[in-house]
């Protein structure tokens, strides 16, 4: 499962992308790979805990990074 949202960081130009994924490191290297991200662009990575109850769900990652 993957999670596009793309708002702006302040009144500038500069866009901040966001996508949720998996939490296994293979699965989010292999998405930085497919987007072209390299260390210099992520922001910050958030590790989501499982919610095993009520509509669970595996931990996952959400990945802030710098649009060009």
């Amino acid at each position: 499962m993957v999670t596009v949202a793309l708002k702006p960081a302040s009144s500038s130009a500069s866009i901040v992308g966001e996508f949720v994924i998996e939490a296994r490191l293979e699965v989010l290297n292999d998405e930085l790979r497919a987007r072209g991200l390299d260390a210099n662009r992520i922001i910050t990575v958030f590790e989501m805990p499982a919610q095993p109850v009520a509509n669970g769900r595996p931990a996952r990652y959400r990945v802030l990074y710098r649009q060009p």
